[in-house]
């Protein structure tokens, strides 16, 4: 089915690679990525013309991150996509607060500076391909269908900003915009919910102690330090976990003594080896694409049985 207009709600990192990943799509620019056949076949099927991520706030409060936005600027000046922010939305985001929180604030002054560069930037509006719209000050205010219920827009009202420096929240003008819309995403940031009440959980994490949660339960990634951070974060964090599992556990500091732990305890768990048969499958050559570095194993549960030796 067609689904040339794409709204996300939400302007953080994953916005943006949701948007690179379906302008790419539909260019047929995902030969050599990780993203299996079957799901490119379908994008290119969508027809993705216009893709609008959506931002209550302002242009100074925005989520995403100078590297990733500048990944699209420069996909734009390529030709393979358009890329527009207002002009209008930048002038209304510019207020004696907003221009206080950035005092300082190096990292937000390039990402400022930058989103108005692509403002004032016509060259990168009309490229071939589809096209990313960066829009601010704007809320969702209702979801519009059909006769037969298929989607034609989501009603947004915008928003101005009001508070002080540090606190500022976006609130209705009674105004609204409507944008077309074939297929709705919210992207607005990750919330962990706990896997048992009595565990100690608090504003979406668990509380622990380097990893440590309580008697045998540890946490790593975004339930133990909140949605923040990239893959590499992620390693870093997962080591300071095993660390504190080693130092709380009876297996004596080493890796040996936990492997007999798991085995006397007949508790499944993969080694460095699993994964080395996980890799050598997702980059046989017969199995992946042109250029491809790898064609990704999609079932969890075949994940783990090549893992453990047992396909």
């Amino acid at each position: 089915k067609k689904a040339p207009y794409v709204t996300v709600i939400g302007v953080g990192n994953v916005s943006l690679d949701l948007a690179r990943v379906l302008a790419k799509g539909r260019r047929g620019m995902l030969g050599d990525s990780e993203v299996r056949e079957e799901e490119i076949e379908e994008m290119e099927g969508w027809g993705v013309e216009r893709i609008n991520l959506c931002n209550r706030r302002g242009v100074y409060q925005t989520a995403f991150t100078t590297k990733e936005f500048r990944d699209i600027y420069k996909m734009a000046k390529g030709g393979n996509v358009s890329l527009r922010v207002d002009k209008e939305d930048v002038e209304r985001s510019e207020n004696s607060e907003s221009l206080a929180e950035m005092e300082g604030n190096r990292p937000m002054g390039r990402l400022v500076k930058l989103i108005k560069q692509v403002a004032e930037d016509d060259g990168v509006k009309k490229r071939e391909g589809a096209q990313i719209n960066v829009k601010y000050l704007l809320s969702p205010h209702s979801i519009h269908t059909d006769d037969e219920f298929n989607m034609t827009h989501v009603r947004f009202e915008v928003q101005e900003l009001s508070g002080e420096k540090g606190n500022q929240r976006a609130v209705g003008t009674g105004e609204f915009e409507d944008v077309e819309t074939d297929i709705l995403v919210t992207s607005m940031g990750y919330k962990a919910s706990p896997l048992d009440a009595c565990l100690p959980f608090e504003g979406g994490r668990y509380k622990h102690d380097r990893g440590h949660v309580e008697g045998r339960i540890y946490a790593a990634g975004w339930c133990k330090r909140g949605p923040q951070g990239i893959v590499g974060t992620n390693i870093v964090d997962a080591r300071e976990t095993v660390g504190r599992l080693y130092e709380g556990g009876n297996f004596g500091g080493g890796e040996g003594d936990l492997l007999e732990y798991l085995e006397a305890e007949g508790i499944e768990h993969s080694t460095w080896e699993g994964w080395e048969r996980i890799n050598e499958i997702e980059t046989d050559e017969s199995r992946k694409r042109e250029r491809q570095a790898r064609h990704k194993i999609k079932d969890a549960e075949e994940i783990w049985k090549v893992a453990l030796g047992k396909q």
